[in-house]
């Protein structure tokens, strides 16, 4: 059987990058251990709402002091709001939680047992736990935690900030069970919440490491014939990596979400989501990243590999979709309806046409005289890639399937168990990446499944968001928590 990929070398690699934007931190300089809670970013964005079902970005990394090297990699239910090291036993407590956007505040506190990796949940409610401390004068008998409201329903906008002190005791804590701590021990007065804030685990992150910053999901990458490397990301709308692996440029934008490299590999077409939730488009030199050109009107990218592209408006509305040659000069516009980002996104890699869903499931092409065909139905929005006379595409029944064009005749399916996040082909290598963090290898030909490997990095598991296979048998991988891993 054919042997899964190797990683040859890490793009943007850096302290602390498993855990993704630090969200608390606490160092124990006794242990020489740092616990640091983090977010790896979602996997939705106005144009896209594909991969996010499953997908668990809250972590937990605890890493050697002395090499910053990570030990051990978590992920947990809620967001990490708060770590305390124990001051004499092995114990971390976590505090975690959120609003649930309607009415509650879930959450839970963490016991996690530095020696064994175990994770005790020992409330017997659900409740949001926005700060623990250890009290270090009594031995570490006792917990205090700053709990949430229950809901919302008796303090309104004011539950976000306030809420209740809680003193647990106990005289063994390496013993405390699940469930074990119960409502009536959780009864305290009702102040201002001592809130972790996300400057103040940055600033702490700063402080242990210069070396450190913060990079998002790595929402596309290509490779150019010189040998360098583009991706887009939140916090950069376009780098370029040297063949070297040195950075050559990067331009700063708040977050990139789709990238085309124009056919003549001089200039590239970027997507980026604005604060307002809005798409800019623009096109920007590869020789040094310069701006060239804005696009108006503005939407997802959908492009043929001869550089033709058109945008699509993210509008429940129907509005038109602009078609453009590889010179971004306007050739017209065509009628697909409205957009909504849970059912209609659908990017193409080595697309020979440029391919909508424009209902639910139903694949359409826009051919040069801007007439829209009906090619077949039940696709499921999603990554897709062209090979040959055919498409590979995510179906409704949680299924990869070859599709013959242009009758959509099914020429093999693969059942898969996670959301995709990028597919790509390599000759005969179909490459599926799943936000579990898994990576199949499948005969394209036949859908046999060759391979499946747990991607990692450094002995710890990452993420797949996106893939670009510059020659056979090497993988380029964009992964959630800011890296490019070189893989053949």
């Amino acid at each position: 059987m054919p042997q899964p990929l190797a990683v040859q070398r890490v793009l943007g690699d850096r302290p602390f990058a498993e855990v993704g934007e630090p969200r608390a931190v606490a160092v124990d300089e006794n242990r020489g251990l740092i616990a640091i809670g983090g977010h790896l970013g979602s996997l939705t964005w106005v144009g896209a709402h594909t991969a996010h079902e499953g997908w668990a970005p809250h972590v937990l990394g605890i890493y050697d002091r002395p090499s910053l090297r990570c030990r051990m990699l978590l992920h947990t239910e809620w967001p990490i709001r708060s770590l305390d090291f124990h001051p004499r036993q092995p114990l971390l407590a976590i505090g975690t939680g959120g609003y649930d956007g309607g009415w509650h505040f879930y959450g839970e506190v963490l016991l996690l047992h530095l020696d064994t990796g175990e994770l005790v949940s020992p409330l017997a409610d659900s409740r949001e736990v926005r700060r623990v401390r250890w009290r270090t004068w009594r031995h570490g008998r006792v917990l205090d935690l700053a709990l949430a409201p229950p809901d919302d329903w008796e303090y309104g906008n004011d539950a976000m900030r306030i809420g209740y002190d809680a003193m647990v005791v106990r005289d063994d804590w390496l013993a405390v069970q699940d469930n074990e701590i119960a409502d009536h021990e959780l009864d305290g007065p009702l102040r201002d919440s001592d809130i972790v804030t996300s400057e103040q685990a940055r600033a702490a992150v700063e402080a242990l490491s210069t070396q450190w910053s913060h990079r998002g999901p790595v929402w596309a990458v290509e490779h150019l014939h010189d040998g360098r490397i583009l991706a887009t990301m939140d916090g950069a709308g376009l780098e370029c990596w040297l063949p070297t692996g040195e950075l050559a440029w990067s331009v700063v934008e708040e977050s990139g979400r789709q990238l085309v490299v124009a056919a003549d590999r001089e200039s590239a077409l970027v997507a980026i989501q604005t604060p307002e939730l809005t798409i800019d488009i623009a096109r920007h030199s590869l020789r040094d990243g310069e701006l060239m050109d804005r696009f108006n009107p503005v939407g997802v990218v959908t492009a043929r590999a001869d550089g033709v592209f058109a945008l699509r408006p993210v509008a429940w509305e129907a509005q038109p979709t602009t078609v453009f040659r590889a010179d971004g000069t306007e050739i017209g516009q065509v009628a697909l309806g409205g957009f909504q980002l849970a059912s209609y996104s659908f990017p193409v890699r080595h697309a020979s046409a440029l391919y909508f869903l424009r209902e639910p499931g139903e694949v359409v092409v826009v051919g040069d005289d801007l007439a829209v065909r009906r090619l077949f139905d039940g696709a499921e929005a999603g990554p897709a890639v062209e090979v040959g006379n055919s498409l590979v595409c995510c179906c409704l029944d949680s299924t990869v399937m070859r599709r013959r064009l242009p009758d959509g005749e099914i020429v093999w399916r693969l059942e898969v168990d996670r959301r995709v996040t990028a597919l790509e082909v390599d000759g005969s290598m179909l490459y599926v990446a799943l936000n579990s963090g898994a990576l199949l290898g499948v005969n394209v030909d036949t859908g046999e499944l060759r391979w499946r490997q747990e991607l990692s990095v450094h002995g710890q598991p990452t993420t797949g968001l996106s893939l670009a296979s510059p020659q056979p048998g090497r993988l380029l991988i964009g992964t959630t928590d800011g890296r490019i891993l070189d893989c053949s």
